[in-house]
């Protein structure tokens, strides 16, 4: 009794991996192809062979992941011990199969190397990683092993790590103090603090455009970032907050500063915090912030000698998940 091709299975005479890898050309009759009779309906009987012949396909699809170096690392990490946090991923579609990934010019004029914009600021392109067929290529030393397979499983990966930052100290007596650490990283990640570098007596930190009162992570844009003394009162004193997780804020979680008299400038002191507010007195703390609307860039006036009291937001974060059966 016969039945269709499309209910029975045939011995397939080709290794299993590498039929994944082509796309199916064609059933025939007979061993060779130039002998074979192309059937597209075919009744199977007994004594009766058949043998699936495939072919590469010409184009094929890959993808291309951007890496950003996490913060938690260490800053004299290698490239063995860093980690990275996914940034983007673009599908480049339509490549040669077989050709070198790094010499397409579809690739080569995305320019993926050479990212730039706010979120690439003290960023560096660190190198490209190739999977091809699961082996990872190091795109600096195996450029010509990395090519684009015929079933899509490419991926370029482009790694960027984070700037090494300075903040050089200056004290008249020639005598320099440095903070180093990656960008974005907390002082305490790398053993400093604020106090550890007071200023002189009667002086005030001072970056050549303005006074730097308090300092606790590696934010600043330009490295070196260089503070020097220069003479100010200092009768002012600045107490900075950040809110608790339970939403309100504590003595117990504050930073003092000193000040000298005239308008000072709010700015975002911490890390996943934005200055939200702000009360001058000496019964300014309150554990629900400020009386008054303080934000980055804002000033308010200290011509008084009463403490500033500022207050610093938890950042808020939304998560969506998408769970699919």
């Amino acid at each position: 009794r016969a039945e269709t091709l499309f209910n029975q299975a045939a011995d397939v005479q080709e290794d299993a991996d590498e039929c994944l890898r082509r796309a199916r050309k064609s059933w025939k009759r007979g061993r060779l192809p130039q002998t074979a009779k192309l059937l597209s309906q075919l009744y199977l009987r007994r004594g009766m062979t058949l043998y699936a012949h495939w072919h590469k396909v010409n184009t094929a699809d890959y993808k291309v992941v951007i890496w950003k170096q996490k913060v938690t690392d260490d800053k004299n990490a290698t490239d063995a011990n860093k980690h990275y946090d996914y940034y983007s991923y673009t599908l480049m579609t339509g490549a040669d199969t077989e050709s070198v990934v790094l010499d397409l010019p579809a690739y080569q004029a995305k320019r993926f190397d050479t990212l730039v914009g706010t979120d690439f600021e003290c960023f560096h392109y660190s190198r490209t990683e190739v999977v091809c067929g699961g082996t990872a290529y190091d795109g600096r030393t195996q450029k010509n092993q990395c090519v684009v397979a015929p079933d899509g499983s490419t991926v370029v990966n482009v790694y960027y790590d984070r700037e090494l930052m300075r903040i050089r100290f200056k004290y008249s007596n020639n005598n320099i103090v440095e903070f180093t650490g990656l960008y974005e990283q907390t002082f305490a990640q790398n053993g400093y603090k604020w106090s550890d570098v007071p200023p002189t007596s009667g002086y005030l930190w001072h970056d050549s455009n303005s006074f730097q009162t308090l300092l606790d992570a590696f934010t600043e844009k330009t490295s070196p970032y260089v503070l020097s003394l220069e003479a100010a009162s200092t009768n002012c004193t600045i107490y900075h907050y950040k809110q608790g997780l339970n939403g309100k804020y504590s003595t117990n979680d504050r930073y003092s500063a000193r000040a000298s008299n005239g308008n000072f400038t709010f700015s975002n002191k911490f890390l996943g915090f934005t200055v939200t507010s702000y009360r001058i007195g000496n019964s300014g703390f309150n554990e629900n912030g400020g009386s008054s609307d303080a934000s980055e860039g804002k000033t308010a006036d200290l011509s008084s000698t009463s403490p500033l009291h500022v207050y610093h937001e938890r950042k808020k974060f939304e998560l969506t998940l998408w769970i699919t059966a």
